[in-house]
């Protein structure tokens, strides 16, 4: 009896630290396709130094057709270190949801083609903030999302869903 109380004690301390636990910033270059495959977002930095560390340096966003490899547009781009974005079907808007949710800093950013970029601050967003759970060092609100034909729908942990018009 004794043996299964120390295991389930175990396994729950390892679940909660894998679903609950921070995982750090990679700070890489990646690429993201859009949903039909047609255009491909690429995220680099524009500082190849090696002495300036990851998150000093300047990232760009740059949407290119996938086939041609023809540039679309381009735009700066506010890393946090997370390798994450979902590109719209024709390739005009590129958008990030933070899984680390804040009241005061934007949770939500939107890159659209020859628009300034757009930031979404968590204050102004309206869920029930009683489904944020406490991570090791920030708060977790987000399942998942999803962006098609300029609809951005983000998922919450209680699998409600909050959807903005872009």
């Amino acid at each position: 009896m004794c043996n299964w109380i120390v295991l389930f004690c175990y396994f729950s301390f390892i679940s909660n630290s894998f679903i609950f636990g921070d995982s750090p910033p990679s700070w890489k270059e990646f690429r993201i396709e859009s949903l039909k495959g047609k255009f491909i977002a690429e995220i680099s930095s524009i500082d190849k130094k090696n002495e300036i560390s990851s998150s000093d340096k300047k990232w760009i966003l740059t949407i290119r057709e996938k086939k041609s490899k023809r540039k679309i547009w381009s735009s700066d781009y506010y890393y946090d270190g997370y390798a994450e974005g979902r590109l719209d079907e024709d390739g005009s808007l590129f958008v990030y949801v933070n899984y680390w949710f804040s009241e005061k800093r934007p949770v939500v950013i939107v890159y659209e083609k020859d628009k300034p970029i757009k930031e979404i601050l968590g204050s102004e967003l309206n869920f029930d903030r009683k489904i944020i759970t406490s991570g090791a060092s920030h708060f977790v609100w987000l399942r998942t999302y999803s962006l098609k034909n300029k609809k951005l729908t983000i998922t919450l942990l209680d699998n409600s869903n909050i959807i903005i018009e872009l």
